[in-house]
């Protein structure tokens, strides 16, 4: 019985002291700016960005938006910081951590026509977990509300940063799609451009994105920001011409508060050439540099900046 009581607190005291050197070298990586692959955007928007102009969004708006174009255009610095497959949670989250450490003037906040229909924080919002325990509290809170078991095993360093030693191992083997030119990332020409289809449905709204949206909104009037909201131009047929209730339920929500909006999801210089996208969702290169520098100057003309 001894024998036994004395393996198991020999494997509980390997396992405490592994646990706080594994924390110890996450802790070394996230301040010293060590991360890889979509890490290393997240942790410049984190910890270092200051440009005036901030973007925002999924990959619509990390492959759809130019960084340097809009700075060329109106003179101010400008960096994407747009993040691939995440939800409003996310960037809810991202603003209210940044806003802890700098102001930036405007925000062009890229969206997709079903940006509010579903629910949840994302199979992809534990890109931040470096970051819990931090100060962050709608992060702490975030990933706490996963389940009932995700606040203990949070605790943990070893179940904290596996993901992160997960791309560690994986990145000496494959090199990550390391951000572009001030966080922009470029869909390349496809073999084949992608074939127009229609959709025969609309989408709504759920009551927590709406919320997560006006919160949004809400933290960027308390900083002074200027939010910009921006409907990326979409290779896809939508709905009763795009006439979406979720749409309309943003557009709503900007009139109310007096936010700049720009519906491109279905305009016609686009939607007519399939030579500007990567796929029915993505800008490709070409698409991007032009579907920006159209967008900057309408934004220039509306006195955005």
């Amino acid at each position: 019985m001894k024998k036994v009581i004395k393996f198991i607190l020999t494997v509980v005291a390997i396992v405490v002291i592994v646990d706080l050197i594994v924390g110890q070298i996450g802790d070394y990586m996230v301040d010293n700016h060590k991360m890889k692959g979509d890490y290393k955007s997240v942790e410049y928007v984190m910890t270092q960005c200051e440009e005036d102009v901030l973007i925002l969004g999924s990959s619509v708006a990390l492959n759809g938006i130019v960084p340097t174009v809009v700075t060329d255009s109106i003179g101010m610095s400008c960096y994407n910081g747009s993040a691939n497959g995440q939800v409003l949670p996310f960037f809810e989250t991202m603003l209210e951590c940044i806003f802890q450490r700098y102001t930036p003037k405007t925000i062009i906040f890229g969206l997709r026509p079903n940006e509010t229909t579903t629910t949840g924080i994302g199979d992809r919002y534990n890109l931040l977990v470096p970051y819990y325990g931090k100060g962050y509290e709608i992060l702490d809170r975030y990933l706490e509300s996963s389940s009932v078991e995700e606040k203990y095993l949070l605790k943990s360093n070893l179940y904290r940063y596996n993901n992160i030693w997960w791309r560690i191992l994986l990145y000496q083997f494959v090199t990550p799609n390391e951000q572009g030119e001030q966080g922009f990332v470029a869909k390349g020409i496809p073999r084949f451009y992608p074939r127009l289809n229609v959709g025969n449905e609309d989408c709504f709204s759920t009551p927590e994105r709406l919320e997560q949206f006006t919160n949004i909104v809400e933290m960027c009037k308390a900083k002074g920001v200027n939010l910009v909201v921006v409907f990326l131009p979409k290779y896809f047929k939508l709905y009763n011409n795009g006439n979406l209730s979720a749409i309309n339920d943003i557009v709503d929500i900007c009139k109310k508060n007096d936010i700049k909006y720009y519906l491109d999801v279905q305009k016609e210089e686009y939607l007519n050439d399939s030579t500007m996208f990567y796929d029915e969702t993505h800008l490709n290169k070409e698409g991007a540099y032009k579907y920006t520098s159209d967008l900057v100057s309408r934004m220039k003309k509306d006195s955005v900046f």
